[in-house]
């Protein structure tokens, strides 16, 4: 399943990337980019981005029954309660 645009703009965000930084990386074109955060990409370049992402450590996971589209970020290490924990150790 193809993900939304707001999806893959949500994804670049979380790497905290510009759509040039992106697109340099990628081996994508930064218009190709922007159409694909605008909903008017080509099946396989938004394939090919959502590939990107999920290299990245941003894993696309499609709406189940329950739920909508998930975002997954494999490249924390950590929970984000675990910081705010340490933190108030300090």
């Amino acid at each position: 399943m193809r993900p939304p645009s707001r999806v893959l703009l949500a994804a670049r965000l979380l790497l905290g990337r510009t759509q040039a930084q992106v697109a340099a990386d990628a081996a994508i074109s930064p218009k190709t980019i922007f159409k694909a955060e605008n909903g008017t990409a080509g099946v396989l370049s938004v394939e090919k981005l959502a590939q990107y992402y999920a290299d990245k450590g941003v894993v696309l996971t499609p709406p189940s029954p329950t739920s909508g589209w998930v975002i997954e970020a494999t490249f924390l290490k950590h929970r984000y309660d675990d910081d705010r924990r340490s933190s108030k150790n300090r």
